[in-house]
């Protein structure tokens, strides 16, 4: 039985609807099938697992609990705004002494926010 509430898009229909209908913002199919194709190698070779991806990066939640899940999702919602068309104009935030630009500016705010609540 299927639980679901019929309203709910999935991943797959929501970035249709979005793609369709989003005149800000654009999905490269090239770029899709270029992540798609290094997942899957990545997948068969082991060599991306929860356990790297913890340690790819300082800024990734270190912890396995439902805050981690509500930081990736967080993150994840809302990590094309920081993305700039000329990288010369990049977001830049200072964070632990170190300072992020792009995709990582926004994990680095997201993380300070949640460091100073």
């Amino acid at each position: 039985m299927d639980t679901r509430d019929s309203n709910v898009l999935l991943p797959r229909e929501s970035a249709k609807l979005i793609a369709n209908n989003s005149k800000d913002v654009k999905i490269h199919p090239e770029g899709v099938k270029k992540i798609a194709n290094h997942m899957y190698e990545c997948a068969k070779k082991n060599t991306y697992n929860l356990q790297s991806w913890r340690t790819e990066h300082e800024l990734n939640p270190q912890s396995q609990d439902e805050s981690a899940l509500d930081w990736v999702f967080v993150a994840d919602t809302l990590n094309f705004s920081f993305w700039s068309d000329d990288e010369s104009q990049k977001y830049r935030i200072k964070f632990n002494g170190k300072e992020y630009t792009g995709y990582w500016s926004w994990c680095a705010a997201l993380n300070r926010a949640l460091k100073n609540r």
